[in-house]
């Protein structure tokens, strides 16, 4: 009889085993992967299509799993925090730039009705020899892109424009740029290339005072990596004081990093849209909790 119940436990133990098993197996190869697909971009618009954006930027300083599973499901590399506060700024028909070229292009494509232009520089991807530009405007050909070229280097030009304004017009690559680009209020602008990274390549200088040029009053500018040298101290330089600094959690898809938000209030220009290369006024009303104190790398 003793005999008889250690079978059963046996065989029920096996049993369990065998569906766990089973179940695993089957969550791996249904999970989607990072990225977008026909399925996924039409999800994501739909859900786009169906938010209200006011325009107001939120107190309210957490977001929902639906927003990290979102950024996860598209292959997106902010924060949670960081998307919602530029998606709520930018407004339903807000024009939206962006410095920078990737999978996750199309969820910013489809964050408003607006104009959407999207900037990417012209090196060849290393190894395959091709451009980074030609592989993402294949694979999403709907995306309105254009190429620049950066002259800068991340490390040694640090030391010529940190504090040297009266050079800074050489940062400037509007003359790479059509009149449809130039010509735009842009009400939000992206700072997330080039790549800036690894003590090496071009860094954001240009991307940086570009974006300052081609500002009006009322762009709101986000500049992302915000943590690093060149980001953090070429930015306050060229914009002024952060309204406010936005972490983005460590995952383990992800490290930390920082967002800074600069909005321009007032920026002075002459006649023929020609806008003087003069340092913008930078609002400083609290839009959420504007940084105090921004450390220095």
């Amino acid at each position: 009889m003793k005999l008889g119940k250690r079978k059963v436990v046996f065989y029920l133990f096996f049993v369990l085993c065998t569906v766990v098993i089973a179940w695993n197996f089957y969550v791996t190869i249904k999970r989607p992967q990072n990225g977008y697909n026909i399925n996924n971009q039409m999800h994501l618009k739909a859900s786009l299509q169906n938010h209200e954006y006011n325009g107001n930027v939120s107190s309210e300083r957490n977001y929902s799993n639906s927003t990290e599973q979102r950024r996860i499901e598209y292959g997106i590399q902010m924060g949670g925090e960081q998307i919602r506060i530029i998606t709520e700024t930018l407004q339903e028909k807000g024009n939206l730039l962006v410095w920078g070229l990737g999978n996750d292009s199309p969820y910013w494509h489809n964050s408003t009705k607006g104009k959407v232009v999207f900037i990417e520089d012209d090196i060849p991807k290393r190894k395959a020899g091709i451009m980074w530009y030609d592989k993402i405007v294949k694979q999403y050909s709907f995306l309105e892109v254009y190429r620049v070229h950066y002259t800068t280097n991340t490390v040694k030009s640090f030391k010529k424009y940190i504090n040297s304004p009266e050079i800074w017009f050489e940062l400037d690559l509007s003359n790479q740029l059509p009149a449809s680009v130039t010509q735009t209020h842009w009400h939000v602008i992206i700072i997330d290339a080039p790549l800036g990274c690894c003590q090496k390549g071009p860094g954001r200088y240009q991307s940086i005072y570009t974006s300052r040029v081609l500002g009006s009053k009322g762009t709101h500018v986000f500049v992302d990596d915000f943590e690093r040298k060149v980001e953090h101290e070429f930015s306050i330089k060229v914009f002024g004081k952060p309204v406010e600094v936005i972490q983005r959690r460590s995952t383990n898809a992800s490290r930390a990093n920082e967002q800074a938000h600069f909005i321009f209030s007032s920026y002075n220009q002459t006649g023929m849209g020609q806008r003087k290369k003069t340092k913008p006024d930078i609002l400083i009303t609290p839009v959420l909790n504007i940084a105090e104190n921004v450390n220095n790398n």
